[in-house]
């Protein structure tokens, strides 16, 4: 027989439940993601699997704090004002983000690492992790690709739709850069199999990968592994699986969830 005091354990008991309740407060808050017009509480309680007592008892607390607030249906709540206070507070660097990532990357393939956002028509780097190689394909941060034939380029645009292409190609379409069908054609590969490629189709020297993702607040990003052509052939089927693998890391971290 233990001589600890039953004093002693009551915390334990007590961490225990607190951390039940944040976790089905978290479950709940979760429930109402993007029920613009609120969620009834007995729905709510089928939803999450919990008691009506249980959950009338959370959304009172999460109520008070002004994270649930009424819907405008009878006995309904949806997510509050202080969830986007908080989230704005919580806005993350992507590219700070990413970086961890990209340098394992960078590690692992021993080639360099770019990350780029979609800009006004290009693809703009905007973090960058050089590999050791003497002969490695750099460029500079800040610097813009074409979307039409750099691989982080045709990965961004894989992500659009039909009026978001054709304002982004604007330019290229009226200087008559490229086929626009052959480019459908092969966006659509693109979306498929989540990599697009560039065989020195935008620098005579240098072939690329890419992938891209979306974050949370629909800005798109691309991550992309330039390699000079001497050694890409060699090297290029080895070099789609990480670069996916990546990505699913980013997509966890940018939005807490993998997509496809």
């Amino acid at each position: 027989m233990s001589d600890m005091p039953l004093a002693a354990k009551a915390p334990i008991r007590r961490d225990r439940n607190g951390i039940q309740v944040i976790a089905r407060a978290a479950e709940i808050l979760r429930a109402l993601e993007g029920a613009v017009d609120g969620v009834g509480v007995g729905e709510l309680a089928s939803r999450v699997k919990l008691s009506r007592t249980t959950v009338d008892r959370i959304v009172a607390a999460l109520s008070k704090e002004e994270l649930l607030i009424p819907a405008a249906r009878k006995a309904s709540v949806k997510l509050g004002p202080a969830l986007i206070r908080l989230g704005t507070s919580a806005q993350i660097s992507v590219d700070q983000v990413a970086k961890p990532v990209m340098e394992a990357l960078s590690l692992a393939l021993n080639e360099t690492v770019e990350l780029s956002i979609l800009g006004n028509g290009t693809a703009v780097v905007i973090q960058q992790i050089t590999a050791a190689h003497r002969l490695q394909a750099v460029s500079a941060v800040g610097e813009s690709f074409p979307l039409h034939c750099s691989a982080s380029g045709k990965a961004l645009l894989a992500l659009l739709n039909a009026d978001q292409l054709v304002r982004h190609l604007k330019h290229a379409l009226t200087e008559r850069l490229f086929d626009n069908a052959q480019l459908e054609t092969e966006l659509e590969q693109v979306r498929q199999e989540q990599v697009a490629w560039d065989f020195e189709e935008h620098q005579i020297g240098v072939c690329a990968l890419a992938t891209a993702f979306l974050d949370l607040q629909g800005y798109a990003y691309a991550l992309s592994i330039p390699v000079p052509t001497a050694r890409f052939r060699e090297k290029m089927l080895e070099l789609s699986p990480p670069l996916l693998a990546a990505r699913e890391s980013l997509l966890r971290l940018v939005s807490g969830r993998a997509r496809t």
